[in-house]
């Protein structure tokens, strides 16, 4: 009955996501299969992928607890630079603020949903709720903006088909923040920019009209003086996607590294790895928890370097099964 239920809020007439008929004959789609199941091998070779055997002695495990709840709730994990805490969102609507040295739980702030992002700039606080949280088409994630001075809660008034990631910045350099929002969706999502158009009201621009937006970083990749936007795709299209600011936040998209769709795409950073002066791109891959879980030859971590064009090559990888996130400080 659920699953009746999202595919009748789906709008099939959507161009080119869903049909209502089949876009093949039978006839056709059986060839198809019969030729996957003909020529796919039965097991991946992971014999040939050795991950370096020395042992990490400069790190060391210690776990913490956030709250009395058991069970791994955790939706929003982040390490805040500047207040050197620990910051987590979960399931039961909780942001909770973590500090490592005192090994405490500094403050715990109620919230309306489940948090996939949170972001602080000047006295605003963004709060990104991903809504219905399984695989759906429903679009019920949201973005609020809270005012601690005037206890004012802001809705930014626009649906969102599963939001996991935010990222709040003037990228017009006006005084007025926009907001990029990966909306992972399902079968279908996006990736949008919210402008402000006064009194927390904005108007929603489609950047990338495909599922699978997962990150969003802002950095200047040609120069030219302009914050560009750069996103790291996975679903069926995964990949690095540059959007070069231009004027009146117009943007052009380049796609320089594109992923096989099997990849399981998760993280990236940005950093001129090799200190030539030019923006270099690490991703990490090794979603691994949803239909098959077997361990990928193809999982873990990958450097690509950047030619000073733009054009990027991978110049490394990091057999990692399950890899998920890193971090560079």
């Amino acid at each position: 009955m659920k699953r009746s239920l999202e595919w009748k809020n789906l709008p099939l007439s959507n161009p080119g996501f869903i049909r209502e008929k089949p876009m093949i004959d039978i006839k056709d789609w059986n060839l198809v299969k019969e030729y996957i199941l003909k020529m796919a091998k039965d097991s991946l070779n992971n014999q040939n992928v050795i991950a370096p055997g020395k042992e990490v002695s400069q790190f060391k495990l210690a776990p913490i607890i956030l709250d009395s709840t058991k069970g791994a709730l955790i939706t929003f994990l982040e390490y805040d630079s500047l207040q050197k805490k620990i910051i987590t969102g979960n399931l039961n609507g909780k942001l909770i603020h973590y500090d490592p040295i005192t090994k405490q739980v500094t403050k715990t702030e109620r919230t309306e949903n489940a948090v996939t992002s949170y972001s602080k700039k000047d006295t605003l606080k963004y709060f990104t709720y991903v809504g219905y949280l399984n695989p759906s088409e429903l679009p019920s994630g949201s973005v609020h903006v809270i005012e601690p001075s005037k206890r004012k809660l802001n809705r930014a008034g626009i649906q969102l088909h599963r939001p996991v990631h935010t990222l709040v910045f003037d990228f017009d350099k006006d005084g007025h923040d926009e907001v990029v929002v990966c909306e992972f969706g399902d079968l279908t999502g996006k990736l949008s920019l919210l402008s402000h158009k006064g009194d927390f009201i904005f108007k929603n621009t489609t950047l990338l009209n495909q599922p699978g937006s997962i990150r969003t970083l802002a950095k200047d990749m040609n120069k030219d003086g302009m914050d560009d936007l750069v996103v790291l795709t996975s679903q069926g299209r995964e990949g690095i996607t540059i959007f070069y600011q231009e004027d009146n936040l117009k943007f052009r998209m380049e796609t320089p590294i594109k992923f096989s769709p099997l990849y399981g795409s998760s993280w990236f950073e940005i950093m001129d790895f090799n200190n030539d002066g030019y923006e270099d791109f690490v991703t990490v891959h090794g979603d691994n928890a949803d239909k098959s879980y077997v361990h990928k030859p193809y999982h873990g971590l990958r450097i690509h370097i950047n030619d000073g064009n733009n054009n990027f090559e991978e110049k490394f990888f990091y057999p990692m099964n399950g890899a998920t996130e890193t971090c560079f400080q």
